[in-house]
């Protein structure tokens, strides 16, 4: 990594700049607390009744893609990004990346119309110790 952004893999580079600095910003604005619900709506993440209430609100579908809830979730994603990213072609990329995102969200909105933001969900179920209530 010796480019910050790399101009030979410009969807892979912006999604990874864009999904490291709002980790960031969500660790130095909420300390060790980034992973409280209200930290997750502050940066984005799908909350379905603000959906619905607001539906200026849909711009949170988009969001949701950068907001990663705990550690290994953004390395593990961000390093997966880094090394496949570099092995699919820009345009077949894109044409995997946005319809799945717009997938899983679209799921994930119908599936929990009542939940908290949904990646407070998941790390609730898989680490309870880490999540704060």
């Amino acid at each position: 990594m010796k480019e910050i952004f790399d101009r030979r893999y410009p969807v892979t580079s912006f999604f990874l700049l864009v999904t490291s600095l709002v980790f960031i910003l969500m660790f130095l604005t909420s300390g060790f607390n980034y992973t409280s619900a209200a930290t997750l709506y502050k940066f984005g993440a799908v909350y379905p009744p603000a959906i619905k209430a607001m539906p200026e609100q849909i711009w949170r579908l988009f969001s949701a893609t950068f907001v990663h809830i705990g550690l290994e979730h953004f390395l593990v994603n961000m390093l997966s990004l880094y090394f496949l990213g570099r092995q699919v072609p820009m345009p077949l990329l894109l044409v995997l990346q946005l319809p799945s995102m717009a997938c899983s969200l679209l799921l994930s909105f119908s599936v929990m119309p009542h939940a908290t933001p949904i990646f407070n969900s998941l790390v609730n179920l898989t680490s309870p110790s880490w999540s704060s209530t």
